[in-house]
């Protein structure tokens, strides 16, 4: 008779053998990349992903004035909460600027601290695009539908184009709501790291599953 666990501990096997490579490429491709309560693991429906339970990804060094963008941007990515959102915090996907407490008083006094983007998940299933102008101020946009069931995979996208001062949001694919206005593009930025996960600082911590993060300062054909 099949004795109990041994075929769990057979799974556990074959999936620390397909991550091994997965974690041998990221440390060959992005040295500078700061893992803290973050891994590969597999998800049944979409492979390797990144699972991040409490923790974020600090990708130092690895291009971040190419990343600061200030200008038109595209951000897509696959999210799955591994649970309820929280709704003290931010859910933070993804961000590109630097803690404040790791910066002098100089720098924190010039555009070069600003958050060049913020896109996260609101408890209530919207999701939320944001940025800083000026010296830190913030402009906060969200999308005008909400996601029923972020426990779920879904592909997220935010558009912003600085010429109409706009943003679109989409889902899956589809225009998720309506396009929405803005007053002030983002300024500034560069003095920091791209952050998958959190904000800067380590806080409003994603706690889920992520895959496909791809960002562009190209534009992007609208869906039909």
């Amino acid at each position: 008779a099949p004795q109990p666990g041994r075929g769990r501990h057979r799974d556990q096997r074959r999936a620390q053998a397909v991550l091994r490579p997965v974690q041998e490429e990221l440390a060959a491709d992005l040295p500078y990349l700061w893992l803290y309560h973050a891994a590969p693991t597999i998800d049944p429906q979409r492979g390797s992903v990144l699972s991040l339970n409490g923790g974020f990804v600090d990708a130092k060094d690895t291009g971040e004035a190419n990343l600061a963008i200030v200008s038109d941007l595209s951000i897509s990515l696959s999210a799955k909460s591994t649970g309820p959102l929280d709704s003290g915090v931010d859910n933070m996907l993804v961000a590109f600027g630097d803690a404040d407490d790791s910066l002098d008083s100089a720098t924190l006094a010039m555009e070069a601290a600003n958050y060049a983007y913020q896109v996260s998940y609101v408890d209530d299933g919207r999701i939320r695009f944001a940025w800083e102008h000026d010296v830190q101020e913030l402009t906060e946009t969200f999308s005008t539908a909400a996601i029923p069931d972020p426990e779920s995979w879904h592909d997220i996208e935010v558009r912003r184009d600085v010429h109409t001062q706009s943003v679109e949001f989409l889902v899956d694919g589809q225009r998720f709501g309506e396009i929405v206005r803005y007053a002030n593009s983002p300024t500034g930025s560069g003095a920091g790291s791209l952050y998958i996960g959190s904000r800067p600082d380590g806080q409003d911590n994603f706690v889920g599953l992520l895959d496909n993060l791809m960002i562009s300062s190209e534009p992007a054909a609208s869906p039909t």
